[in-house]
């Protein structure tokens, strides 16, 4: 059976629990695309496999290849899913006192750098943005994106230092014990081992982590980070304890 090839993006289903989407066709062209659940007109529903349930994520927009259901009128089963990734295009501007700004657009998106009128550390800070693109997997080479990112970004930060802005320190607390609630710290213990645990306090002791996040080691994946200028792939959890 030929695989009918869409693009998706997926919500749960209030009734079953099950990520769904859906698409229209085109009665004359039979062109089959995907649509919002409140778009008008006709629509059929698209079910994903229980295999690719653990992988699908909301606001994603996915290439998809599906099969009709048994009952064709009904819709399509979805089986096999991968995120689409976009092209995305890197713009600096400077007007001094008044703007300075880095924008990633891939898609209908933009992530944004601005020293000057970002309020959170994801928009005022390179580091932040990076963790935020690091995030995506909707970009087209990613780790390129995220190095020409990092040298547009120190551009700018430096016309805004030499125009006499100050460039915030980021704080840090201390003596703080590291730990987990005590019905966490009991769940992590017991999916990860003693060991882990106490491994995760005495590494932020050492190096004065506040707060201190408890990795859920399943769900590590190797992410690209800037490190010293560079960007590097680093393990990194998806969820936290």
């Amino acid at each position: 059976m030929d695989k009918i090839k869409t693009k998706l993006k997926f919500i749960k289903s209030d009734r079953t629990e099950s990520w769904v989407g859906f698409v229209s066709i085109n009665t004359k062209t039979g062109y089959i695309k995907g649509v919002r659940e409140d778009a008008k007109g006709p629509k059929k529903v698209c079910i994903v496999t229980h295999e690719l349930e653990p992988i699908i994520e909301p606001n994603v927009l996915y290439d998809v290849q599906m099969v009709p259901m048994k009952n064709e009128k009904a819709g399509y089963i979805v089986v096999a899913a991968e995120p689409h990734a976009f092209d995305a295009k890197i713009t600096s501007t400077v007007v001094k006192n008044a703007v300075y700004l880095v924008e990633v657009k891939f898609g209908n998106k933009t992530i944004k750098y601005d020293p000057l009128d970002g309020v959170k550390d994801s928009v005022r800070t390179i580091d932040g943005v990076v963790e935020e693109l690091s995030k995506r997997k909707d970009i087209k080479n990613l780790l390129l994106v995220i190095d020409d990112f990092c040298k547009s970004a120190n551009i700018v930060l430096t016309a805004f230092q030499n125009d006499g802005h100050y460039v915030a320190a980021k704080k840090v607390l201390k003596n703080r014990k590291p730990k987990l609630p005590r019905k966490r710290k009991k769940a992590c213990i017991k999916a990860q081992g003693r060991a882990s645990y106490y491994s995760t306090v005495n590494l932020a002791k050492v190096e004065g982590e506040w707060p201190c996040k408890f990795w859920v080691n399943s769900t590590v994946e190797m992410k690209p980070v800037m490190i010293n200028g560079t960007v590097a792939l680093i393990p990194t959890p998806a969820q936290y304890w």
